[in-house]
């Protein structure tokens, strides 16, 4: 028998909300270390795209740039960001002030854990990092900020409470949700929740009229289904637009109704432990317009993953429009290489094209290793040698280490070993050893690089701890019999 937990109520004010905001805050870092998928939006392609805005409004303006990370996670995608501010600093010769990027998150451990992290502490010193607890449904911060400042919102609205509506033949409804919990379930376990729906006339949600506009105009249009208005954005929203006087860009990378197919019963979707629901993107370009603000589209509105641009108080910025034009308003994020990373060929050229592609991201090349290890057993031209050699460098330095990774400075160590660069390979083998351990693969690979370089007295200790560790190892034992 289900144990009842909230009566019928709307849906932004349901008790899931909480439970999710609980789920957030005792796991921390965990979250995303367990699965939570975040890498369509924390990669080095939409830290680029991002960072070509925050420079162009920089130079724009004249005024140093705060960057407000909303739903920042563990970071990574902030030391993303970070990395390419400062290499477009320094292509500019530092003509502009260097930009501060502020993390906001709801788990304090969170905020705590992307500073004290060893890829972002020395941004942390340099002044350039900043970070603090930060409900998005309630925001508050000292105001009004400095200069013009780009909101990030990167998969942080699907998360916010949302209200949901059912377009009816005889008008709209108001969805609400009620919740009980399975007899075996587990307390505050969100997949173990049980949701009923029921439909109530419109009249209990307090709902922008813009917004009341568009649910008449999308049943007048034949629309049928669930509609879900993003309601607990407004806020964060609202209070940016408040807050920031010299200008404002909100960048929102999210889900998205691709299609009218997408307007379906089930209103949220579980996600590693979480719920998560789409994003009602023309309903906030309604609410920026009764604002006052602009919007800028991204190019594709039929994917899956979108990006949106609004502006406010911001004057004549025509480097800011021509970035968003180059980047984030063409694609989004993963969409410009992921498919592509489905099936590789075995050829390293495509591979390293896909890769520049990424903007080096270590989650491509994780996927595509195998394939690289393949390629490069084949004789290569001395340009590819080279253009893989520079790329795996810049794949290495965008690493953000985090519990229960795959060990990519021993898959990167392998392909520099197979380039014929002993001294690269060895440098990485260090770093897999010290942070995983040595085991009879790990040995053997170095002792085939001290042999690479001549060493044998090294290239032998390391074969023989391979056989130590791995008896059956038997290209260890052939190497130590060649020595």
């Amino acid at each position: 028998m289900p144990l009842p937990l909230q009566e019928p109520r709307p849906f932004s004010r349901s008790l899931l909300w909480e439970l999710m905001a609980d789920r957030y805050e005792s796991a921390g870092p965990e979250l995303w270390a367990e699965g939570l998928p975040h890498q369509a939006t924390a990669n080095p392609w939409q830290a680029r795209a991002i960072a070509d805005l925050v420079v162009a409004l920089a130079l724009d303006t004249g005024e140093p740039v705060t960057v407000l990370d909303a739903g920042s996670g563990p970071g990574r995608f902030a030391f993303y960001l970070l990395l390419e501010l400062q290499d477009a600093w320094e292509r500019h010769d530092r003509s502009f002030d260097p930009p501060h990027v502020r993390l906001l998150d709801l788990a304090a451990a969170n905020v705590d854990f992307s500073l004290e992290h060893p890829a972002l502490a020395p941004f942390v010193a340099r002044g350039w990092l900043s970070g603090q607890a930060f409900n998005a449904t309630a925001p508050a911060l000292d105001a009004p900020l400095p200069g013009p400042t780009v909101l990030v919102c990167n998969y942080l609205l699907d998360s916010l409470p949302v209200d949901v509506f059912n377009l009816v033949d005889g008008g709209p409804l108001e969805r609400w949700v009620a919740l009980s919990m399975a007899d075996d379930g587990e307390p505050g376990s969100l997949d173990d929740l049980i949701f009923s729906y029921h439909d109530q006339p419109l009249g209990s949600t307090e709902l922008p009229p813009v917004w009341r506009d568009w649910l008449q105009e999308l049943h007048a249009k034949g629309q049928r289904g669930s509609v879900h208005l993003p309601t607990g954005a407004l806020p964060l929203l609202e209070w940016a637009r408040q807050a920031s006087p010299r200008g404002l860009l909100t960048v929102i990378t999210d889900k998205n109704w691709a299609s009218p197919e997408h307007y379906v019963d089930d209103p949220l979707r579980p996600h590693a432990g979480t719920l998560s629901s789409m994003v009602d993107h023309p309903s906030l370009d309604r609410w920026v317009r009764a604002q006052g603000g602009a919007v800028w589209s991204s190019a594709h509105t039929d994917l899956q993953l979108i990006s949106r641009a609004h502006a406010f108080h911001l004057p004549d910025t025509p480097r800011l429009k021509l970035a968003w034009e180059l980047g984030l308003g063409r694609d989004s994020g993963l969409n410009a290489y992921s498919a592509q990373l489905q099936e590789l060929p075995p050829d390293a050229r495509t591979c390293l094209r896909l890769l520049r592609l990424s903007n080096f991201d270590p989650w491509a090349y994780r996927r595509m290793h195998s394939a690289v290890y393949d390629a490069i057993q084949d004789e290569l031209p001395a340009w590819v040698r080279q253009g893989w050699l520079d790329a795996l460098d810049q794949v290495w330095r965008r690493e953000f280490l985090m519990e229960a990774e795959p060990d990519l400075a021993f898959a990167i160590g392998s392909i520099f070993m197979q380039l014929d660069a002993p001294m690269r390979a060895l440098q990485l083998f260090s770093v897999s050893q010290e942070r995983f351990g040595l085991d009879g693969r790990l040995a053997y690979n170095a002792a085939a690089c001290w042999v690479a370089l001549g060493q044998r007295e090294r290239a032998r200790a390391f074969a023989q701890q391979a056989l130590e560790l791995d008896p059956g190892l038997e290209s260890a034992r052939l190497l130590l019999a060649a020595l």
